[in-house]
């Protein structure tokens, strides 16, 4: 889950519904026998905030501070040397902070804050209405084919019990008709779903003006064990230079200058997954480029220059909501997306928060945006200091989040995406070129408005770092924020190892515990990745050593906790320098040599060893070994281990190793003793605790 369980007692509002219903079910409601005992009675919405301030060393009186308005109420002083006050919770949202004397205070245990116009930051306070009753999911049960759910009811201030007449409960559109009377009396609503398709559902609970509308997804999968993202393989598509609608590339397309269009389409998408394509890879959740429309003149690039791009790759939103029509239309993007739900894959958008195009209909209001004339990176606008209000090009004016309705516009823009096209998640842009306030009202209002059954959305951001760049990352992530970003500086510590062959693989390990120790604590599910669409390609900076350089690193990247990345073309070693031309058109089929048809089969046999193994999934990390060409960590989850060894040297290792179990190579040829490990020269190998002799999982 995004956080704990106690977070999903929110509130949750309505989202359209997905898609008809088109298999049976049987819905049962305890309608017709006994209902079972309620172990607690009827609850009321919890609608008083208690504040809490801790005043440490200071002396003074702490008042609570609104805003615009300036009201000042004092704090209680409490037994625990704390102070305290309860406000009331409205409609309407609160800003405020705690002043002291003359300074001030945000509130610390409510992680929402906004900007004033003035700039000042302060804490906010989400408006509900409490004249309402709500539901809150108390228990979920999930099998193959089915679950079932109890939510509570949570009654209002004017709503003492919610007339049945009016309750109505919809699955995938479709009304389900059922008795509800004494279930909602008792203030408890029980759901059984059987004989559902594989995939994602939608559900939604309405009762006319007396609740606020319950609606959320759920998945339902095949197998025990249900879907979490740390089980991820993710792929990401560059949408244009991915697969046109029929067929590959054609030698013009692949001929077009880097920066114009080559031709990718979401319908072409659609047809490399219906191949199977992403199943052999072991990929399970598809990462797809923006596709908001993007114009079509020629545009100059940070690097200066003649006019020589255009928008292919969809950063430079010309309409906050609409589809690029070179892509496809809004109905292709429901294809893909249904398709891929159909096999049980998850699908998310990269979201473009931080600017719009000078074509967008909202540059025509420049108090939305920061003032122009602060080019990131010029002499006069410095990355470190401006970051937050400086512009990329003269061409993509900055939001300014401290203008009235700024935040509001661009969240709804978000949240647009994530329901219309029934996406799992967003890939957030340029994270840190915006507050941090930004990420965590995205993250508080996905919570809210679609994960009220607990089926986690993940919101994966973006903040590009060097080589020690945790403690900015970290900076973003936690229960409050986003799910997850991309560990930057493995990325650069992978390209180091097994690219440039550039220091021992103990620093790569020391900066896997690096990460490791930074993330822990956050509840994020790190994103790892050998490259992307913004630097060279790993295969480049490896050289003629490609083959060997991808296997081993992919080793590793398939065996961290955490989610792999897989960026188009990296599979097969596709080569390339600086942007644009690490965004070379993707090649399949006869367009392949034999080494990158072994490169595939590499990385598709390490997709099946990882998803036959929840300790390389789900298990716990611990460094073994770790030398100037050996590294050696195992994943233990319950009672299975997985050893994962690399020799990147030419020679034979062995490495003495005390091992508890007999292991066994289910990829790679290492071979183990209880007291060694033997590591053939320049190899990679993962291997299994009680794996039966000759299996290859």
């Amino acid at each position: 889950m995004r956080g704990t369980h106690d977070r999903y007692q929110r509130e949750a509002l309505s989202a359209p519904a997905r898609r008809p219903l088109s298999v049976s079910l049987l819905l049962s409601l305890w309608a017709c026998g006994e209902v079972p005992p309620i172990d607690e009675p009827a609850l009321t919405r919890a609608c008083i905030y208690e504040l809490r301030f801790s005043r440490g060393a200071l002396a003074g009186e702490p008042r609570l501070v609104t805003y615009p308005e300036g009201a000042r109420q004092t704090l209680s002083p409490t037994t625990d040397g704390e102070f305290t006050t309860q406000i009331a919770r409205r409609p309407d949202a609160l800003k405020y902070q705690i002043a002291l004397g003359t300074q001030t205070f945000n509130d610390t245990h409510n992680p929402l804050t906004v900007l004033l116009p003035d700039g000042r930051e302060v804490s906010y306070l989400e408006g509900i209405d409490c004249r309402k009753a709500s539901l809150a999911l108390a228990e979920r049960g999930d099998r193959p084919g089915g679950v079932t759910l109890v939510l509570r009811v949570l009654r209002g201030s004017e709503t003492r019990f919610m007339d049945p007449r009016t309750f109505e409960v919809h699955l995938d559109g479709q009304l389900i008709k059922g008795d509800y009377a004494r279930d909602l009396q008792a203030g408890v609503v029980r759901l059984s779903f059987d004989g559902l398709t594989v995939g994602k559902h939608h559900l939604e609970l309405h009762a006319g003006a007396a609740l606020t509308p319950f609606s959320a997804d759920f998945f339902i999968t095949s197998a025990e064990d249900p879907f979490r993202w740390e089980d991820a393989v993710i792929y990401q598509v560059m949408i244009d230079r991915f697969a046109p609608t029929t067929s590959g590339f054609t030698a013009e397309q692949r001929g077009r200058p880097p920066g114009h269009r080559a031709g990718g389409t979401l319908s072409g998408l659609v047809r490399v997954l219906d191949s199977g394509y992403f199943e052999r890879l072991g990929v399970n959740a598809l990462w797809i480029s923006p596709l908001y429309d993007n114009p079509e003149d020629l545009r100059v690039g940070r690097e200066g220059g003649e006019p020589a791009y255009v928008g292919y790759h969809g950063y430079w939103p010309g309409a906050s909501r609409g589809v690029e029509p070179e892509f496809g239309t809004e109905a292709d993007v429901d294809a893909l997306v249904s398709r891929a739900h159909a096999r049980g894959m998850r699908v998310i958008m990269d979201a473009v928060l931080n600017h719009v195009d000078v074509t967008n209909p909202l540059s025509a209001r420049p108090e939305l945006f920061s003032s122009p004339g602060c080019i990131c990176g010029a002499p006069d606008c410095l990355w470190d200091r401006d970051i937050e209000r400086c512009w990329f090009t003269p061409y993509l004016p900055d939001v300014n989040f401290a203008t009235p309705g700024a935040l509001v516009n661009q969240l709804d823009d978000a949240m647009y995406w994530l329901h219309r096209f029934d996406l799992d998640g967003l890939r957030l842009d340029a994270v840190p070129m915006m507050p941090r306030l930004v990420t965590r009202h995205l993250a508080a209002r996905i919570e809210r408005e679609t994960e009220g059954l607990r089926e986690r959305k993940m919101l994966l951001g973006e903040t590009f770092t060097g080589p020690e760049g945790q403690d900015t990352i970290r900076w973003y992530l936690g229960p409050q924020g986003l799910d997850g970003q991309f560990d930057f500086p493995l990325l650069w510590a992978l390209r180091r190892a097994f690219a440039a062959i550039d220091g021992g693989l103990s620093d790569l390990a020391t900066t896997i515990t690096e990460s490791q120790a930074a993330w822990y604590g956050s509840t994020a599910v790190m994103g790892h990745t050998l490259g992307n669409h913004d630097v060279t390609r790993f295969a480049t900076e490896a050289g003629a050593g490609a083959t060997l350089a991808l296997r081993q690193a992919f080793t590793v990247l398939y065996s961290l906790p955490g989610m792999p990345v897989l960026y188009y073309g990296d599979e097969l070693g596709l080569t390339g320098g600086e942007d644009p031309d690490n965004r070379r058109p993707m090649k399949f089929g006869d367009e392949l040599t034999t080494e990158e048809r072994r490169r595939f089969e590499t990385v598709a046999e390490l997709g099946r060893v990882r998803r036959g193994s929840i300790a390389l999934r789900r298990g716990d990390l611990t460094i073994r070994y770790a030398d100037t060409n050996v590294l050696v960590f195992e994943r233990a989850h319950a009672e299975q281990r997985a050893l994962v060894a690399v020799n990147r040297g030419p020679t034979d290792a062995v490495v003495s190793l005390p091992l508890s179990a007999e292991f066994r190579a289910v990829f790679g040829e290492a071979k183990a003793t209880p007291s060694t490990l033997s590591l053939p020269g320049q190899t990679a190998s993962i291997l299994m605790n009680n794996t039966p002799s000759g299996s290859r999982l």
